[in-house]
Parts: structure tokens; sequence; C-alpha cells
């Protein structure tokens, strides 16, 4: 069965892990280091770093250093195009996009002049507003009461010039396609040689242009109608447009009523707009710096909101914000995918949106004075062309609280400068004006400045901030087998190396200020340092004032002030508060989380605010860029790398083998050889293992180890002389991702040294010539923490080296190597009489005591653990009456004593690993159980006390039992044939328990009973509250017996029949005997009656009848039996 298991986690490893071509790899000397690059995960590996050893030496020391190099991400987010801003998932509202960037939909301007006259202007020449009073206020407007005109009455002569009434000014820059000017008039005028009336627009570039001149013949209208003029090629892009109705010159005779202008409309043949844009972008999971470069007017609305994409609502603290430029990193990444949601409001100029980045970037476009942005050293500043200068032009600090490790610059200039930028406070060096620039390590701060000492220009500046991915679940894994020999890994899920962004419960906390609350978070630490912490506060549904933030590890802690807090706020410690965590930790041991390759530091938050309320912690952010050394001269490593030498390349007389390198992402490390060496050994031959199992457990059992060692090729012919005069011992290792743990037994003694997780109660050594056998016995502890794969191995303590060992993996393809999780298989409550009544029963008698069994089991496995590897609390509504540690073979028994005048009972189990293993429940962990002290009675059955049945049918017998409330669930048959062996059976149930009686069935197998076997049986039935029914039998006394036979009548047999006395005469008042033999083939017990008649040849009735039950009876008073 082995060999099918091994090839089965061959083929799964291999294809779950990306390899890196082998043609990069690089024999690696001392002093030497290379980048190992993993191009995809997850299980992505490296084998590019090479070690060369001498064959037949193994390694005595291996020392390397593994240090992290960046890993830039582009995950920007950007929208600039037509394209970008139309994609298919995106949600649009009443938007322009003909021109460049996001713009409110034009739409159709009306003034009806109901109640003022709407901003239009009037030049003199009698223009007004209302009606003209010789027209009255049904002729002189067209609808409702007011209109604009000129003069009540006719208009007078030798008008010198034009007069106009002006529309106020119209922002059309969004305005494209097909316009029209409409209004209804009633005009009066003389013939264009004499008066003259027109109508104009003003175009972009400045100008006015007539649309409408009054005609050669005289006009005069008697009523209003409704005039329309194609506009399309004045009001397209137009932000300055324009209407206005003239009225002048006249000549100095014959004069008309003039202009009478109602309901004047700009509206295009195509869509129209209402003033507001809606525009929803797609969604999104990028987090980190979004950036909106904006033109807002003064008179328009601009406001974002972020959405949860799923659910359409409002992400707390990002609703209805005006700032355009915010970090996202505030929003759990658990909250999914996001979307940008941003409305706007005008009146006459439209905001636009030139573009948006989210997931880390920042734009300064220059549309509005650079300094109240931070920027500095400009002389000048424009709306159109943005900021100038002739001397160096400094940015703010930005700030990402995602660590970045490359950026995309792109600036648009005029004029002669250099491009830098500063990181983390560094000093300024070069970087493209556009283009690509890595970093040498990631950063969180940004800040820019062009240098120049002549005149420039600056119209914008854009940075797209690549976020570094840092490499996830590092691990060296020699043999590629699944034990990881060494791990760098956070101990809180799906954090990565030396970067964390969880809290210790999860990657946000909700907490109330109104008392202290807080939690402890874990903080890497290498050597004393750290690059940075921060984290967001936010007190999005009800404003919080006074707010501190302290912050405590060991016997130090200091307070953050952070005042009023609403909207997300970013925390971040500087250097001293740095050192003081650090401080305070010195000299002091880390938490158990902490590996010899990876140190954290614990770290208490306390929140309080004066005015008490919830505060929303997210976006934890703790990193350091800082790689780590590592030295071997007895550990993990060294053995796995010291098995595979065997099997490794020769040539020249070296062995090359590789030391992978795994990640779960994409990734680069850089590995460096510090120091090596080397030393004959011991040749392994074989080790194998007596009680063979795919997964080690903590249980009952005792594990048998036997390998074999061979020092001929070291030129030892006798092992056992050399070793015991060397001093060596035997060394037993047990190597795991997590754990590490091994024992030196000494032969002399033949005992093993204490060794965390493991006991060795048995240690042999057995000398062949060469070779050397050891014999272990192992006992697993529940110390240990749980392994997908483990590596067992024995090899020799040498003088000052550890031989090459001999080696057994476990974990084998689906299997764990070494499981410490438990399953919770059942419970069940023990009555007094022994009866094991579900959980899910539901039913306890009030009045007996009962106990609790659990059930143990390893998850997926038959072996169960041992005592004192877990806790085993019962609560009996809701007070621990119970707590044990013991377990016996997999049961942990616990007892309880009922109220017994309680309705009810509730009974619980807590189950608490004393070693952190988790525990799987297959069943509920509580129930309510309802008191019952009734127990089931037998009404009835299909078989007698002495009973036969034939051999040519199948038995089935049907017994009728009542209870209440529920009938019993618990029905087992002890059955005694004659030819077999004694067998519980047992009862098909009824299909209803809810009724007050029911038929439970015995079907059982009689093929191999031959004629004049026979069958005794009793019953076991309990039910749910233990209650065992009466009357049911016993294995001393059966409730029923059954001869198997063909049937027969019984028959009278003549030897002894007869009265047993001489006479021949009854007399009355003395007792006389008959005997009368009887036989049938299946015994008496198959004669139901007997009917004897005394006085069968008279005409009286003495008669006597028999049966199994009563006896002999008589209804005649004259005899008495």
């Amino acid at each position: 069965m082995d060999r099918p298991r091994l090839a089965i986690f061959l083929v799964v490893m291999f294809s779950a892990m990306s390899f890196a071509p082998m043609a990069n790899a690089t024999v690696v000397a001392v002093g030497q280091s290379i980048d190992v690059v993993i191009g995809s995960g997850p299980n992505g590996i490296s084998r590019d770093f090479e070690l060369e050893i001498p064959d037949s030496e193994v390694l005595t020391n291996l020392n390397l250093t593994i240090d992290p190099v960046i890993w830039p991400s582009d995950d920007v987010l950007t929208f600039e195009s037509k394209t970008d801003f139309e994609d298919a998932q995106a949600i649009m509202d009443g938007v322009d996009l003909n021109q460049s960037g996001l713009r409110i939909l034009p739409m159709g301007y009306e003034w009806d002049f109901e109640g003022s006259s709407q901003s239009w202007t009037f030049g003199g020449g009698g223009w007004a507003h209302g009606y003209d009073s010789t027209l009255g206020s049904t002729n002189g407007v067209h609808s409702g009461t007011s209109a604009i005109y000129t003069y009540n009455g006719n208009y007078p002569n030798y008008m010198g010039t034009t007069y106009y009434a002006t529309s106020p000014i119209v922002d059309c820059t969004s305005c494209q396609g097909s316009w029209d000017l409409k209004y209804w008039k009633r005009l009066g005028v003389e013939s264009a040689s004499y008066d003259h009336a027109y109508v104009a627009v003003k175009s972009s570039s400045g100008s006015w242009t007539n649309v409408y001149s009054s005609p050669y013949g005289s006009t005069n209208d008697g009523s209003f109608t409704q005039q329309t003029h194609d506009i399309s090629n004045y009001i397209s892009g137009n932000s300055q447009f324009q209407i206005r109705f003239g009225l002048g010159r006249t000549d100095g005779s014959v004069t008309y009523t003039g202009w009478n202008v109602d309901d004047v409309m700009l509206e295009p043949r195509g869509n129209t707009g209402t003033g507001t844009a809606n525009w929803t972008s797609p969604a999104f999971t990028q987090r980190g710096l979004m950036a909106i470069d904006a033109e807002v007017p003064s008179s328009a609305l601009f406001k974002w909101s972020i959405l949860d994409a799923d659910t359409g609502t409002f992400v707390p603290g990002f609703q209805d914000r005006s700032d355009l430029s915010v970090d996202l990193s505030a929003i759990p990444k658990s909250l999914g995918q996001l979307r940008l949601d941003i409305n706007m409001e005008t009146t006459s100029y439209s905001p636009i949106v030139h573009s948006i980045k989210i997931g880390g970037g920042i734009i300064e476009a220059f549309h509005e004075d650079p300094t109240a942005h931070g920027w500095m050293g400009h002389s000048g500043f424009s709306s159109t062309s943005g900021a100038s200068g002739t001397s160096d032009f400094q940015s703010p600090e930005w700030v990402s609280s995602t660590p970045f490790s490359r950026i995309d610059t792109s600036l648009s200039y005029t004029g002669t400068g250099d491009l830098q930028a500063s990181f983390d406070d560094g000093q300024y060096i070069a970087i493209p004006e556009n283009g690509l620039y890595s970093l040498s390590k990631p950063a969180t701060k940004i800040a820019i400045k062009f240098v120049s000492t002549q005149s420039w220009t600056i119209d914008q500046l854009s940075l797209d901030l690549h976020k570094n991915i840092y490499p996830k679940n590092t691990r060296l894994d020699i043999g590629v087998d699944g034990t990881n020999e060494l791990m760098f890994d956070y101990p809180l899920s799906n954090q990565t190396w030396l970067y964390q962004s969880q809290f210790t419960n999860g990657e946000s906390m909700n907490l109330s200020t109104s008392s202290q609350s807080g939690d402890i978070l874990l903080i890497p630490v290498q050597h004393g340092q750290l690059d940075g912490f921060n984290f967001f506060v936010s007190a999005p549904f009800a404003r919080l004032d006074n707010v501190s933030v302290t912050l405590s590890s060991g016997t130090s802690s200091f307070q953050l002030d952070l005042g009023m807090v609403s909207e997300p706020q970013l925390v971040r410690l500087n250097a001293e508060q740095l050192e003081t965590i650090f401080s305070a930790q010195a000299g002091n041991s880390f938490p158990a989380t902490s590996s010899a390759n990876q140190k954290y530091t614990e770290v208490s938050m306390e929140v309080t605010s004066s005015n008490g309320g919830d505060i929303y912690l997210t976006g934890y952010s703790s990193y350091l860029w800082q790689g780590t050394s590592t030295g071997d001269s007895d550990g993990a490593i060294l053995r796995s790398i010291n098995s595979e030498l065997p099997d490794a390349p020769l040539s020249n007389g070296t062995r090359t083998i590789s030391i992978p390198m795994v990640l779960d992402s994409a990734g680069r490390i850089s590995i460096g050889l510090v120091d090596l060496s080397s030393i004959g050994s011991p040749e392994p031959i074989s080790m194998t293992m007596s009680n063979q199992t795919d997964t080690l457990v903590a249980g009952l059992d005792w594990y048998e180890f036997t390998s074999t060692f061979d020092l001929g090729p070291m030129g030892i012919s006798d092992a056992r002389s050399h070793i015991l005069s060397e001093g060596w011992s035997s060394r037993f290792d047990i190597d795991g991702s997590l754990v590490s743990t091994g024992a030196n037994c000494q032969l002399t003694i033949g005992t093993c040294n204490e060794a965390l997780g493991m006991t060795i109660s048995n240690h042999s050594a057995t000398f062949n010539g060469s070779e050397v056998e050891f014999f272990y016995s192992v006992q697993i502890d529940s110390s240990l923490a749980s392994e997908q794969s483990l590596k067992v191995s024995s090899s020799i303590q040498m003088s000052n080296a550890v031989s090459q060992p001999a080696t057994m993996n476990f974990g084998l393809g689906f299997d764990m190597g070494l499981e410490q999780d438990v399953e919770v298989v059942d419970w069940n409550i023990i009555s007094a009489s022994g009866i094991k009544t579900p959980w899910d029963a539901l039913y306890y008698d009030p009045n007996i005591p009962g106990m609790v069994d659990v059930e143990l089991k390893f998850k997926n496995l038959d072996d169960v653990p041992r005592s004192g590897a877990f806790t085993f609390n019962l609560i009996l509504d809701g007070v621990v009456v119970s707590t044990t540690d013991v377990i016996n073979n997999g049961i942990a028994s616990l007892n309880y004593t009922p109220f017994p005048t309680a309705p009810s009972m509730v009974l619980e189990l807590q189950i608490t690993s004393v070693y952190g293993g988790n525990i799987i429940w297959k069943v509920a962990k509580n129930g309510t159980f309802l008191p019952d002290d009734k127990g089931p009675l037998l009404l009835s059955s299909s078989v007698n006390f002495l009973d036969h049945r034939p051999l040519d049918q199948p038995l089935d017998i049907v017994f009728n039992i009542g209870d209440r409330p529920v009938l019993p669930q618990h029905a087992v048959a002890h059955l005694y044939p004659s030819w077999s062996q004694p067998i519980q059976v047992d009862l098909v149930l009824p299909d209803d328990f809810n009724t007050y009686q029911g038929d439970y069935l015995l079907l059982f197998d009689i093929s191999q009973a031959s004629i004049g076997d026979t069958l005794s049986g009793w019953l076991e039935v309990a039910d749910p509250a233990g209650h065992l029914m009466p009357d049911a039998g016993s294995s001393n006394d059966p409730l029923f017996t059954i001869k198997f036979g063909p049937d027969g009548a019984p028959e009278v047999l003549a030897d002894g029949l007869g009265w047993q006395h001489s006479g021949t005469w009854l007399h009355p008042d003395q007792e006389y005997s008959l005997l009368i033999p009887l036989k049938d083939v299946n015994g008496y017990g198959d004669i139901s009656a007997v009917e004897i008649d005394l006085a069968a040849d008279s005409t009286e009735n003495l008669l006597i009848d028999w049966d199994p039950i009563d006896g002999c009876t008589s209804s005649d008073s004259t005899l008495i039996l």
C-alpha cells in the first residue's frame, strides 16, 4: 500500500508547485549571494541556489543570509480617457463624455420670466419686465403673467442705436451636436428699410452674430408665435454663450409695438441634461491612495462616496466627501469589492473630472494656487497653465499607509529643470520625469522637488505608487517533501514575512470608548528595528471628542492624543515612539509565537474618548525591511540536506544539492552563503517502522522505529568498538515546518535525554561488524503542533558532527504528518442503569443522577487522544458541575445531578486543548432536555413464553410497547440460539416516536437452524430518559423460548394414563389424582389447552380445563381442584 501512496504524494506535490527553470541554478561559494526569483504562487519554488559538498561527507555547519528584495506591483487603476469612463461596468446618469473629462450632460435652459427678469440685463431703449400695458396681461404675455418687452405702446422715432435685452452667461463647454434657440414673440416693427429688430447670439470667439433680423416689409404680429433658430455652430464648446434681443435704430415716422418676448429656451435636439450627473465606477479591490483631478466651479457641487460593490451601501466614513485625495487603506479588505460614486450638480458651469487614480495615485494639476496644497517655491500661478517660477519648486510630503517600492512619474512642463524625490525623509535623488523608478527598499513617504535656476511652468504632475509585494509564506523545503526546515511567516493567517496588516483578532477592531478597550498586537522585530507602524481610526456614526490611544509594551507605554475623530485619519508612530516599544522588550522573552527566525513583540492598545461611543480601527500596518541569518550546526536544515546527499548529482568528487526556496506569492529573495563545513560520515542503510502508519498522533500508541548504519565507508570494520570508544551516541529527531525536536540516546546506558514533544521509552543498539542497528520506542506528546508533513530521522552523534541521517516521511498524499486536531464524534447521557442515550434524544429522569460520555478521535483517524491533553467541562443550566482531563479509550466521562423540580435541563460541553489544537465538533455542543419520569411498558407481543416456529418461514416477532411522552429509541434483543453464539440484535423501530405505543420488530436469520434447535431471548428497551422496560426478561429468565420444527397434533399416551388409586369408585370429600401423559413434537409449550370430561358417558357436565398459564380450572362447583 505504501508505493501507491508515495506515487500519489509525488504527483500531488509536484503538480502543486511552480518550479523556476533549472538552467539558472548557481553553485554559490562562501561569501557569495544570489537573487532567486519565483514568478508565481502558491507553492512557487526556486532551486537556483546550490551548494557543493565533497562526496561521502556531511555538512556540519551551514550559515546562510536570507534577505527580501523589492517586488513592485502596479495595481493602480486609472480613469482618464473616454474609454475608461465608459467602461461597460460603470454606471452613468446625466454624464457628458463628448469632450475631455467627465462632465454634466448639457441641459436645456429656459427663461419664463415669471417673478423676475431672471438675470437678464436691459440696456435701455424701453426694455422692461412685465407686460405692455397697452396690450394688457392677456395679450402681452405668452404664458403666465410676465414677459420682457419694449415700451408701453409703440417705440419712439429717431432711436439712434440698438438697445438690447441680454441673457446671463450660459456655460456650454459640454454642449455638442445640434442646438436650437426657441422663443415666443409678438413683434411690431416697420420695414428694415426704416426700423430694425434683431436676435443675436455670442460665439465662442466673443463676437455677436445675428440669427434673426426683421425683414424688409413691416412686421406686426397680432399674437405670440414661436420662433426657432439653429445655433449649433455658435454654442458648441462655448463657455460664454449669451442671447440678446435688440430694437433700433428707427427713422422719423411710423412706429409699432416693438418686442414682446416670452418663454425663451436653449434646447439640444438630442439628450437634455438636468443639471446633475452621477458616475459610478466599475467594481475594484484596490486600496491605497486615491486621487481625483477635478475642476469644481464655486457655483457647482461635487461630492464622492465609496460603495460596497455587493450591497450598494455606503462605506462608513466615505460618504459625500469633497476632498480630492484620500487613503482607501482604511477600508478593510474583507469588505471585498468597492465602487467610487461621483455626484455633480450645477446651475451654470459644470465640474470637470479629468482623471482618477485608485490604489496608489497622486495627481497635482494646479487648478488652484499650489500654496493651498503645501507647495513652495513658485512665483506665479494660472488656472489654465499651472505653476511657474525660476527656482526650486517643493511639494508637500505624501504619506501612503501601504509601502511602495516603485513609482511611475508623469510630468508635464515647459522650461528647464530636474525632477528629484525624497523617500521616507531621505536625501533627494534624481528620478525620471516620465517613467519608472525602483527603490532599493519599500517606502511609505514621498516628497518631490523640481530643481531649477531658470524659468519653468509646470502644468501637471502625476505619480503612481506601485505597492511592494512582500514574500508570503517564505520557507526552505529541502527535498521538496512538504516539510519546511525554515519558515519566516507571521503566526496570524494570511500575513507575510516582515509585513503585518491585521490586528490579533482580524483586520479591523470596533471598540467602545465608554470604557477602556483594547487588543493585543504582534509586531515583527529583527535586530530591534521597525520601519513603520500605522493604523486608521474613525468614528463614522458619531463624532468622538478628545480621543486618545495608549500603546503599551512591557513596562513602557505612551499616549497619542488624536483630538476629534470622525472620518478615518491615519495614526503613525515616530522613531522615538517605535524605540519605546523595543526598549520595553529588552531582556524580556518574546511571545510563544516567535521563532528562531522571526521575533515578535506584544503591544496592547487602549482607546478612550471624552464623550464615549464606538471607534473603528482599520488599516493596521507594521513593517520592516531587514533580512535574517541562520546558522545551523545541529538542526533540521543540516539533517535534511545530509539525508538528500546520497541522491545528489556527483561530479568530480563533489555532490551538488539545491536549497529550494518556496513562496506562496511571486517574489524575489536574496540568499547568501556565509559559512559551510563538512566531515566524513557513516552511511545510512535503512529506517523502518514496525507499526506502520501515515500519520503520527499524540495517542496511546508507542511507535517502534529501527534504523541501520554502515561505518564501512569510513574504513571502520568494528562498529561496536569504534562507537563505544569514541563515545558516540544515537540521535532521534522529528522535524516539521513548525517545530523540530530531538533526543540523544547514550548507548552505554540505553537511555535517552528528555526531548520536547516526545518520549523514548526503550532504546537499544545491535552491532554486526561494520553495521549498527538502533531501536527506538517513541510516543508523541500533545505539545507538538499539527504538521502537514513530518520527517522522522535517526543519526549517529559523532564527536563533533551528526552523521547523515536515515529518514522516514509522514504525511503522504492527503494525510497529515502529525495530527493534533481532534473531532468530537459524539456524546451521550449514561443513565444509572447504564443505558446510553444520544445527545439529541432530549429527555432525562429528573430524580436520578447521570453521566455524560464524550467521544473524541483525531481528525479523520481512528486513533484517540491521551489523558491530560484536553480539559472537559460539563455545564448544567449555566453552572459548571463537572470537570475532567481523563480520557479512557477516547471517552471522557462527566457526572451531573439534575434539579428534580426544574422544568427542563440545559447541558453544554466545553472542551479546551491544553496545547492549542483545534477541536472540530461533529455534533452539537449543547442540548435542552425535558423531564420524563415514566418508563416504557410491554403491552403485547407475537411470541409466547414457550413457542414454536417452522423453519421454512422467516422469524419475525412484533413487540407492542407503550411509553410517554415519547417512545423508546433504544431497543435491543439479546438472543441465545442453540446453533451459534449469543448475539444482540437491534429491533426495527417504529416510524413515529411521538405516539403513545408502537410496534418494534425483531427480524432474525434462522437459516442455519435445524429441527429441534431453540432460540431464547430477552429485551433491553429504554426510553430517552434512560428508563428500562420492566418484565422484559433477562439472561437467567428469558422473555421467550422458541423451538424450531414442523407442527404436529399433541398425543395422549396410554402408558400411565388413569387414576392414581386402586379403587373403582370416587367418594366425596376425598382427594384423587388423575395422570394424563401428553406428548407434542415441539414440546409442551406448544400445547395451548387440554379439556378433561369426567362424565363423558352421562349428561353431567364435569369438565376440567388446562392451559399453560392458569393450569387446571373448572366451572363445576362440585369439583375442587
